[in-house]
Order: C-alpha cells, then sequence, then structure tokens
C-alpha cells in the first residue's frame, strides 16, 4: 500500500504567503506521515541526548568515583605515612635510648679498660722489679759455683762455663749499671781460660787403668826361686855311690850360697799362697794414688806412685815387656805436676753483691 501525499491547498498566484490551517483531528491525532516522521526524529534526538546524559553522567561518575578512590588512596596513604613516621618516631626515640645506653656502656668499659691497664702496668713494673731481682739472683748464685767449683775442685771448665752463664743473665737485663760488673766477669773469665790446665780426669783414667792390669802382671818368684835353675848333670849308674853322695851334697851347698847371695840384693821369695795380698795391696796403693790425684794432693800422689813401682820392681819380673810398661807409666805420671796456681775470680762475687745491696 502506498501512503498518500498530503494535499497542499492551492495558493493564489498573487504571490502571497499561504496563511496557516487549523490543524485537523488527523494531524492532532498524529496519523500524519510528516508529523510521525518528526515525532521519530525527535524520539531518536531525546534518545541521543539520553545517552549522551547518560555517558556525560557515567563520565561525571566515574570521575567522582576517581576523585574519591584518589581521595581515599590520599588519606590512606597519608595514614600510612602519619603511622610510619610515628614508627619512626617511636624508633628514633628507642634508637636515642639505645644510643644513650650504648655510649653510657662504652664509657664504663673505658673506664673498666683504663682502671685494668692501669693495675696491668702496675703489676708489669712490679714483675718487671720482681724478675730482675730474681735474675740478679740467679747471676749471683752461677758465680757463686764457678767460685766453688774452682776452689774444691779445681775445675776451670765448669767455672769457665758457670762466669759466662752470668755474664748472659746480667747482658738479658741491659741495665747499664752493671757494666762494672760484666767487666769484672769478663777478666776473671780471660784468667781462667789463660791459666794451665791440668788433666786430671785423663790421669785419674790412666791410674785406674794401672790398677786394672796388676792381675795379669807376671811375678819374679816364679823365674828365681832357689833350687829352680838348671838342673845338675845325673849321675851314671856306674858312678861309685860315694862320688854320688857328695855330688849332691855339693849342690846343695851350691843352693844354699846361691839362696844367700839372692836374699841379700833382693827382698825374700814370696810363697804362692802370699801373691793374692801382693797384688791387692798394689791395687789399693794405685786406687789411693788416684784418690790423692783427684783431691790435687801432690806429695800423696806422687809418693803412692813411687811405692807402687818400688812393689813392682821387687816382686814383678822386670824381663817381662807388660811390667816394664806399667813403670814407664808409673813414673811418667809421679813427674807431672798436678797443683796449678789457680787465679781467685771472687771480685766478681763481690762487685755484684756490692751492685745487689746498692739497690
Amino acid at each position: 500500500m502506498s501512503e498518500d501525499k498530503p494535499q497542499t491547498p492551492d495558493t493564489p498566484e498573487t504571490g502571497s504567503e499561504p496563511q496557516p490551517e487549523p490543524a485537523t483531528d488527523e494531524a492532532q491525532s498524529g496519523n500524519d506521515p510528516g508529523s510521525q516522521r518528526g515525532s521519530g526524529t525527535a524520539w531518536l534526538a531525546m534518545l541521543v541526548a539520553l545517552v549522551a546524559a547518560a555517558g556525560a553522567g557515567y563520565a561525571l561518575y566515574g570521575q567522582f568515583t576517581m576523585q574519591r578512590q584518589q581521595q581515599a588512596g590520599r588519606s590512606e596513604l597519608e595514614a600510612r605515612l602519619g603511622a610510619l613516621g610515628s614508627e619512626l618516631q617511636k624508633d628514633q626515640a628507642s634508637s636515642d635510648s639505645a644510643q644513650a645506653q650504648l655510649r653510657s656502656g662504652i664509657e664504663d668499659v673505658t673506664r673498666r679498660q683504663a682502671a685494668t691497664e692501669q693495675a696491668i702496668d702496675g703489676m708489669q713494673a712490679e714483675l718487671g722489679r720482681e724478675r730482675q731481682d730474681w735474675m740478679l739472683e740467679e747471676a749471683r748464685q752461677l758465680v757463686v759455683v764457678a767460685s766453688q767449683r774452682l776452689q774444691l775442685a779445681h775445675d776451670q771448665d765448669t767455672a769457665i762455663a758457670a762466669l759466662r752463664a752470668a755474664d748472659a743473665r746480667l747482658k738479658e737485663l741491659g741495665d747499664p749499671s752493671l757494666l762494672e760488673v760484666r767487666r769484672q766477669l769478663a777478666a776473671d773469665i780471660a784468667r781462667l781460660e789463660t791459666t794451665e790446665r791440668v788433666d786430671l780426669a785423663g790421669m785419674a783414667l790412666r791410674v785406674h787403668g794401672l790398677a786394672g792390669a796388676v792381675a795379669s802382671l807376671p811375678l819374679a818368684t816364679r823365674a828365681e826361686a832357689p833350687g829352680n835353675g838348671a838342673p845338675a848333670p845325673a849321675a851314671g849308674a856306674n858312678t861309685p855311690l860315694w862320688e854320688r853322695v857328695g855330688e849332691n851334697v855339693w849342690q846343695d851347698l851350691k843352693g844354699l850360697v846361691r839362696f844367700r847371695e839372692y836374699a841379700a840384693s833382693r827382698p825374700p821369695l814370696l810363697p804362692p799362697s802370699q801373691e793374692y795380698f801382693l797384688r791387692e795391696n798394689l791395687r789399693l796403693m794405685l786406687a789411693a794414688a788416684e784418690l790423692a790425684l783427684l783431691q790435687r794432693e801432690s806429695a800423696v800422689f806422687r809418693s803412692k806412685l813411687q811405692t807402687a813401682a818400688g812393689w813392682l820392681r821387687d816382686h814383678f819380673d822386670l824381663n817381662s815387656e807388660t811390667v816394664t810398661q806399667v813403670l814407664s807409666q808409673l813414673d811418667e805420671l809421679a813427674g807431672q805436676e798436678i797443683d796449678v796456681a789457680l787465679p781467685d775470680i771472687t771480685a766478681s762475687l763481690r762487685e755484684l753483691e756490692k751492685h745487689i745491696g746498692s739497690k
């Protein structure tokens, strides 16, 4: 169906403007297509306006919501910043308190450390004085030992070692006031080193060795006993009895004469039972000589050796090489001088005791 086009009234040709006609019922009722099209446009414009208004409202609502969220976020941030500031203030207060306590503790520790260091310094000073006194006393004892060993045992080597040890103790102290004491110690050490030494230990060992060889020395009594000479020729069986008796008497008389000549030049021959006592007496004589040697008794030492040599010449076989060697060593030992003058080292002790008494 085709819609009817509205009919327009004829206008006069005069060109005058047409006058509006009163609306009819059909136009008022909206049945007119033009009015319907205008109404649709109006509704569309209204819808667009509503949509625009809704968009504007939504935009305003979104902006408002965003502002509220921003405001809420800002408020929350300010609240958090405030809380954080409070916490920071509390922490700062706690930190200040802790720092104050720490400073107080450090000051207390510093005071205690200073007191401890002062006490340690005092103890070290006291210990230093005690150590110095102790080392001085040790040096004095070493000098005393050196003097005693030199006077009692004539031990020069031990005396020198003791004096050097005492000088080392004084050197370790580093005290200039000990210079005179050390100078005296050096002089005593030099005198001991230049003094002639006697090898008492070596000589004593030689005497001891000779005493041990006594048991193996051959006696002269076995070779020179009467009746032990060349045997007389035996008388033949055809010799008359009176000649044989006369020969035996003659041999006996010759033995008697030889015995008397031997007794005139040598001591009586010892029986075998006396050999043991001879050897033991000779061994004891050499032991006495060794003791006198160690005691620096020159006269006693020389007398004992000469007595032992005389016993060897009287009772032992002088044709034995061992006996002659023993005699040679005894004569050599008896000729050595064992009593050597030793220097006086008491000056070091006096000087050191003087220094100790002055402190």
